[in-house]
């Protein structure tokens, strides 16, 4: 019977125990005080320890407290980040029934600026300083601004970027320091950036071909032979090879680190893409209405990189078929031949014309996106402006050259872009039978900051050798409409008949600026002023009418350029003798791709 009570009481004395040791979870909140509404709060809130465990069981105040510990230590280092040396983070904790209530008091202190920026180069000095001699002008960190974990990161990157532009692939950062002044809150900071060897272009070597020829990715390299490595000219390279839209990728292999020798060896990795492409657009504006466009483009048609593309246009102003072939490297590399043929037909306020053309031009490239072209052409056009025809059937030698310097060939934000043409024209016209025509155009993109472009345009044409009333009318210079001087109507800026219709001109000279402003990621909006001049003399009147128009616009970019939508409005509205307006109070514009 002793024995029984005795288990009886073992029992219960064990039972009490347990009961003592049951476990309670612990639960918390966590506030932050003295960072409202910072971008340091949010990141911290992002990707606190408190935060992301907080739906976790937590059974042990040694645990909590190592989360705290950890978001305290977290919270320094952010406030390090941004400059702010002096912050001090308070940690209090009031406990109630298993639930803790954590409060992060911060004191921000002030932040402290750069005094001081020495970057030791190596034997790589002289070579950088060469090719940038305002080395530390661009870079994010700058004297006497504040500094910031950020900023000192991504000049790291600039840094090594630069090196690799001036020879030296395998430069690296190998150390770098802060030291506080903090009596004067400003910082002395110094970074040892380790070269490496100066390297040379190196073998290049093609992979993954399958219908293009090695030979034609080859003959674009835009460096020759045991020249200095540079990185830039890499890019270039690529971007090349990437707008003969023969390949869906191209991407250029370096070894990672360095091995031996002063070469550079390069991989190109190349994924053709599908050789055959349909596109359509479409167009409107208050003069031109509806216009839509169908294209057929065959690539690499007989396995030599060669291109046919056909076009087809129709508009209630201008339709047209256009059919050209390309064959690069014809004869010598960098030469490209290009025979071409067109049908246009025109039915405009001025005239009605059709008109059958066709060329063959060499174009050789002079630089990366820069060529100059020389060739042959045969025209026939026959045209009908108030109430008489004439026909001509020319003989041409077109020749002339593009220098594009634009940083985009769709939306260019910086750099700029030269055209010229100048053709002898063979053949009876009248009472001539020689003329030229020429015309020079260009355009310059400045960025003012940041998603804000200023853009300029100008075009100057002159048709000389021949009387004004011999120029077949559909070969005369007009001006006005979406491509060129908007708010007044599709050719309808210069000289008018009695009709109050266009005549064309012998000369021209129209131009613009554009503010160009990115609002949102897929928006944007462009305020412009154009103007325009058209005389029958083959130089520029300006004792003529010169007109302006102004608008404003609105942008929505996508991968495939930006649709635009314009509406502009004539400065001076003309009259007829019977004082009815020739001009519109107002024009509207839909297209793709921006204006110039």
């Amino acid at each position: 019977m002793s024995l029984i009570l005795r288990l009886i009481l073992l029992l219960l004395i064990c039972t009490n125990a347990v009961a003592d040791d049951t476990l309670h979870a612990l639960t918390y909140d966590f506030t932050v005080t003295g960072l409202e509404g910072s971008s340091v709060e949010k990141k911290f809130n992002a990707i606190s320890s408190l935060e992301a465990y907080k739906n976790n069981p937590l059974y042990s105040e040694q645990n909590l407290n190592k989360r705290i510990y950890d978001d305290h230590e977290l919270l320094l280092q952010m406030l390090d980040a941004k400059g702010l040396y002096d912050a001090q983070v308070n940690v209090t904790q009031k406990v109630h029934n298993y639930h803790t209530q954590i409060t992060f008091e911060v004191t921000k202190g002030s932040r402290y600026k750069i005094k001081k920026i020495s970057i030791l180069m190596g034997n790589a000095k002289a070579d950088v300083l060469e090719v940038y001699p305002f080395f530390f002008e661009d870079l994010p960190i700058q004297v006497g601004k504040y500094v910031s974990a950020e900023k000192i990161h991504e000049t790291f990157g600039i840094i090594i970027d630069k090196f690799s532009n001036c020879g030296y692939p395998y430069a690296k950062i190998k150390d770098h320091s802060v030291e506080l002044v903090e009596g004067k809150k400003r910082i002395l900071l110094s970074i040892d950036v380790e070269p490496g060897p100066k390297m040379k272009f190196g073998e290049v070597v093609v992979t993954n071909m399958k219908d293009v020829p090695e030979s034609f990715v080859k003959h674009r390299v835009p460096w020759q032979p045991g020249e200095v490595y540079d990185h830039r000219k890499l890019e270039r390279y690529r971007e090349k090879l990437t707008r003969t839209r023969l390949f869906d990728t191209v991407l250029i292999e370096t070894p990672e680190e360095y091995k031996d020798g002063e070469h550079v060896p390069l991989v190109v990795k190349i994924s053709e893409r599908k050789a055959r492409t349909i596109s359509a657009g479409l167009k409107y504006s208050l003069n031109e209405g509806f216009g839509a466009t169908v294209g057929w483009t065959h690539r690499n048609l007989t396995s030599n990189a060669d291109r046919v593309r056909t076009t087809l246009t129709y508009g209630q102003v201008l339709s047209k078929f256009e059919l050209d072939y390309e064959v690069p490297d014809f004869l010598w590399p960098k030469t490209t031949l290009v025979p071409a043929f067109a049908i246009v037909k025109e039915d405009t306020e001025s005239y009605t014309s059709q008109s059958i053309g066709s060329s063959v031009v060499l174009r050789n490239e002079f630089e990366d996106k820069s060529d100059y072209f020389y060739g042959v052409s045969i025209d026939h056009d026959r045209a009908k402006q108030e109430g008489e025809k004439k026909t001509a059937n020319l003989f041409g030698i077109p020749m002339g050259f593009t220098y594009d310097q634009r940083d985009d060939i769709i939306d260019p934000l910086q750099g700029y872009l030269i055209n010229a043409s100048f053709t002898p024209k063979f053949g009876r016209v009248g009472d001539a039978y020689f003329m030229t025509k020429s015309i020079v155009s260009g355009s310059y993109y400045y960025p003012v900051a940041a998603k804000v472009v200023m853009a300029g345009w100008a075009r100057v044409g002159s048709i000389a050798g021949i009387n004004f009333s011999d120029v077949v009318a559909n070969q005369r210079y007009y001006s006005g409409g979406g491509g060129s001087v908007r708010g007044y109507g599709y050719q309808m800026l210069g000289p008018l008949d009695a009709s109050g219709d266009p005549t064309g001109g012998k000369s021209l000279l129209e131009g613009g600026v554009e503010l160009r402003v990115r609002v949102l990621e897929d928006w944007g909006g462009a305020a412009f002023v154009e103007g325009g001049n058209v005389s029958h003399s083959t130089v520029p009147n300006l004792k003529n009418d010169t007109l302006f128009g102004a608008g404003v616009g609105v942008r929505y970019f996508t991968s495939f350029g930006p649709i635009r939508a314009d509406i502009a409005m004539p400065f001076k509205r003309r009259k007829k003798a019977n004082h009815k307006y020739v001009d519109m109070p107002v024009q509207f514009y839909i297209s793709i791709g921006q204006g110039f």
